[in-house]
């Protein structure tokens, strides 16, 4: 991969546990919020 790709996943991941956080207190999409960061930890713990 290449060091930009890496950056924008990081950015990417970043951004979906912020919204994480905020979604338990205020759930606005509790089913595309729950999807998107499992698979984002997948291709991060690899």
């Amino acid at each position: 991969m290449d060091r930009e790709a890496e950056y924008i996943l990081i950015v990417v991941i970043s951004i979906s546990m912020h919204r994480l956080r905020t979604q338990r207190k205020m759930p606005l999409h509790s089913g595309q919020g729950c999807h998107v960061p499992h698979y984002l930890l997948r291709i991060h713990n690899r």
